[in-house]
């Protein structure tokens, strides 16, 4: 196992089989999951909304919603460039099926075409800490952990997740590429900005990178990589705000996306940062120290000083009700606690991130890992940990950074254990098995003790019931309706905008806020609020799942319901009851 670089085909050669193989493994275990027709998720299905009308004629720059909430309706804040990414994929498919099997198509292999770039990303990562068998070991062990790595790779998950899960690796890669040349930079800073168009839940990772870089350029005097990454910063943010900003709301500051705020605060860091590489203000440590402090401080100038309550995080404009009746049962921005208990989420995140961690000390002490990486790797892992800690929709990212630094440590390793002679290889082997999140371990397990007990299927959730309210199907009779405003709960929103013609007051996206809080009370109110509410606001129609609910959805199942609202006859899972006209006199 030798501690230094060869040829590079073998690598990439090695790499893409790794990558090949993860995206099987993700495509044969979790297809259950994605059923024909089956709703994954309600970003899912919001973000093929937004597809299916960019493929009908919707303007590029057109993200508004006006059947959601009415008559404001929803401003949407998520990047076209992945509703672009999906669109291409339809109509590349549509060459050769029907518009609905091209739709499927789409929602099948987009998020698999993103596994070979997430073990590229590692695999690349791990050459730069542990050389070319690092970084084949690295990819390996990242492509055999991918059950709960790669969850939001699922075959379906068309959300931006995965695409940022990618450019988090790729600002780590380009993190640990950092040489001091403009090349360098220049690429952190593409890693960088595309990451923050996309979405800001991984920004923590851009924050890193940007600071890292910054440390660089005051401790080391990396000048020329420092004006590669302003350069970058300075054209390519703004570029990708105008992008994918309409024009009206391009002066609009945000929370939650890629806005003025942000990009103005970058961009101005970058222009402060390289008018004073110009006139040489960079020469000297205390030079580069204040232009770093400068351009920090003006940059959390304008970002929080153009808004205010962007300090309270990425909902700090929404309702503050929210919180306690909304987010606090919405499982993605919860913390790990909400779904794991603390022996899983131990074994899937903490384990691997505590050993990936003493291996980097032990490297580093043995000196066959310079401490400048070793720390970048160390700190990358830690943000990673906090943000899983903070929400389960992270869980990916220690896992993959553990995977990195865990595969990449093995040839040095083998160097400090030379004395063991022989036995080395078995520690090192039996070290690359225990570090692999238990959920592969799991599986069989649950797989076995099915067998045994006669069933055939092991990791996939049943498929539901043809009908039922998480398939299409199940809102035919409501979708054959006239187009109305229909009163729903917050889970069947987004179910109704995308396969109906109908309108609703809300669905589970923080941006109508003020409609969540107004739905989710009004869920428990009395039947007259009800029927005010509907008269008030033009609804006309009710929509209950027959198979869950409370308060007005229990009431309305029941026949509780007082006079006002008269029942349309289905046979679905979907309940519909009409509002009864109020008499003139």
């Amino acid at each position: 196992m030798p501690f230094q670089s060869g040829p590079s085909g073998p690598f990439f050669i090695g790499a893409a089989l790794a990558a090949a193989g993860a995206t099987a493994a993700v495509a044969l275990v979790l297809k259950g999951n994605f059923p024909a027709g089956y709703f994954l998720d309600n970003d899912d299905l919001m973000r093929m909304l937004q597809v299916r009308e960019l493929l009908d004629g919707r303007a590029w720059f057109d993200l508004h919603e006006p059947r959601l909430d009415p008559p404001g309706g929803l401003d949407s804040h998520w990047s076209r460039l992945i509703d672009a990414g999906i669109a291409g994929l339809v109509l590349l498919f549509g060459l050769f099926v029907d518009r609905a099997a091209a739709d499927f198509a789409a929602q099948f292999v987009w998020p698999l075409l993103w596994v070979t770039p997430a073990v590229l990303c590692v695999a690349v990562a791990g050459r730069r800490l542990g050389g070319e068998l690092g970084g084949l070991l690295a990819a390996a062990h990242a492509a055999v952990s991918f059950l709960p790595a790669f969850v939001q790779f699922r075959p379906g998950r068309i959300d931006h997740h995965n695409v940022q899960i990618v450019l988090a690796l790729a600002v780590f890669a380009c993190v640990l590429g950092l040489d001091g040349s403009r090349r360098a930079g220049r690429l952190l800073g593409v890693a960088v900005c595309v990451l923050l168009a996309i979405g800001l839940e991984s920004a923590p990772f851009a924050a890193l990178g940007l600071s890292i870089a910054a440390v660089r350029f005051v401790a080391r005097d990396t000048r020329e990589e420092f004006r590669g990454l302003c350069e970058t910063v300075l054209v390519l943010l703004p570029a990708l705000l105008v992008l994918q900003t309409p024009p009206e709301l391009l002066l609009r500051a945000r929370c939650d996306a890629l806005a003025v705020n942000l990009a103005a605060g970058l961009a101005a860091c970058a222009a402060l940062g390289l008018v004073a590489l110009a006139v040489r203000a960079g020469a000297s440590l205390p030079g580069r120290a204040a232009i770093a402090a400068a351009g920090a401080a003006l940059a959390a100038a304008l970002i929080f000083g153009l808004e205010p309550r962007c300090l309270a995080g990425p909902f700090g404009m929404e309702n503050p009700e929210i919180h306690p009746l909304w987010l606090a049962r919405n499982m993605e921005v919860q913390p790990i606690r909400f779904s794991l208990n603390a022996t899983d989420f131990f074994l899937l995140t903490v384990s691997p991130v505590l050993v990936a961690l003493l291996l980097l000390a032990t490297l580093a002490r043995a000196r066959l890992l310079p401490p400048g990486k070793a720390a970048v790797a160390a700190l990358f892992m830690l943000v990673a940990l906090a943000t899983a800690l903070a929400a389960v929709r992270n869980i990916a990212y220690p896992i993959l950074l553990a995977s990195i630094v865990i595969g990449a440590s093995l040839p040095g390793l083998a160097q400090v254990w030379a004395r063991f002679g022989v036995l080395r290889a078995s520690a090192l082997a039996s070290l690359f098995v225990c570090s692999v999140p238990m959920a592969t371990a799991l599986i069989i397990e649950a797989g076995a003790s099915k067998v045994a007990a006669g069933a055939v299927a092991a990791s996939p959730p049943p498929t539901p019931p043809p009908g039922a309210c998480d398939r299409p199907e199940g809102f035919a009779e409501l979708a054959a309706l006239p187009p109305a405003r229909v009163l729903a709960s917050l889970e069947l929103g987004a179910p109704i905008l995308a396969t109906t013609r109908h309108s609703v007051f809300t669905a589970p996206y923080h941006r109508v806020s003020d409609a969540i809080v107004e739905n989710l009370k009004l869920m428990e109110a009395g039947d007259e609020e009800v029927l005010a509410f509907m008269h008030r606001r033009g609804a006309t129609l009710v929509a209950v799942c027959k198979e869950r609910g409370d308060g007005v959805e229990r009431r309305l199942r029941e026949g509780r319901f007082g006079p006002g609202l008269e029942e349309i006859p289905t046979r679905g899972p979907v309940g519909i009851w009409r509002l009864v006209p109020r008499d003139p006199g």
